[in-house]
């Protein structure tokens, strides 16, 4: 387990270095694979992740220090996809981020 998830926190990194953001989505989408097979992830937050893959998110995964609720999604529109969720009854809120550092 430890294997896999260093070889997706490789996957991101190179992602980020090169702004390659399929490759990113892949690899959050993976990290939260291995979050859900740790039982990390309540039904609720595989629920949300699910739906902004639906809705054309590239990846979705939990984040933070744990006791849920908060969920990192990317997407090529992020207001498009946060008004999306937020007709669904949820609160997102867009982010970008400033500058990437190597």
């Amino acid at each position: 387990l430890l294997a896999d998830y260093l070889n997706v926190l490789r996957l991101g990194e190179a992602a980020l270095a090169t702004g390659d953001l399929v490759a990113l989505g892949e690899a959050m989408n993976a990290n939260q694979r291995l979050l859900e097979s740790l039982g990390a992830v309540d039904d609720r937050e595989r629920e949300i992740c699910a739906l902004a893959r639906r809705l054309g998110a590239r990846g979705a995964k939990i984040t933070g220090a744990g006791g849920g609720g908060a969920v990192a999604m990317l997407h090529e529109d992020p207001l498009l996809l946060c008004r999306r969720i937020n007709d669904r009854g949820l609160l997102a809120i867009p982010t970008r981020p400033s500058e990437v550092h190597a």
